[in-house]
């Protein structure tokens, strides 16, 4: 079996060797099976590639990396860093940026809209009860604590510590 790095290509042992890739090199079968299952990071598209899934569609800027690295690589994305390259574009794991302000605010509005939707459906069956008249003072009771609560809901952007720091109300029980 022979390989071609620049090509990215195996040729099988009985190619014609005038026709083999000026840097083709001949692989045992122990090298062949190591290199098809060689991981690569690239950095220009934050990605991992091997030769088995990817072949010739691996970026150039790709290098080749270990297994451990890879699985560590891996551990360390799972606890929440990210994976980033070192100048070499050697895959490296570093802390993740702290979110913008404008990330901050767009993750709390639509918590607010899911936690006003939440109370809407909770209020429209105690209204409906109070307008026809089959309330009861326990119904009419939560009633007023649900609509307190939506209207907290509502005015958590009005908070001074909006959107870092956010006082969110309890829902009645």
């Amino acid at each position: 079996m022979f390989y071609s790095k620049i090509e990215v290509c195996f040729y099988p042992a009985e190619y014609p060797a005038d026709d083999l890739p000026a840097d083709a090199v001949e692989l045992s079968d122990s090298e062949y099976l190591s290199l098809l299952s060689a991981k690569f990071y690239a950095t220009s598209t934050s990605g991992f590639y091997s030769i088995e899934m990817h072949g010739k569609s691996i970026p150039g800027d790709a290098v080749e990396i270990t297994d451990a690295e890879y699985l560590s690589l891996l551990d360390g994305q799972s606890t929440g860093l990210l994976i980033s390259a070192d100048p070499e574009g050697r895959p490296i794991l570093v802390e993740r940026p702290p979110k913008s302000k404008e990330e901050l605010s767009a993750a709390a509005l639509s918590k607010r809209d899911s936690l006003l939707a939440t109370a809407a459906v909770r209020i429209a069956p105690l209204q409906d009860a109070a307008d026809l008249g089959r309330s009861t003072p326990e119904k009419a009771a939560l009633l007023k604590k649900w609509k307190e609560y939506r209207v907290d809901v509502d005015d958590v952007p009005s908070q001074s510590g909006f959107p870092h720091n956010i006082a969110w109300p309890d829902q009645p029980i």
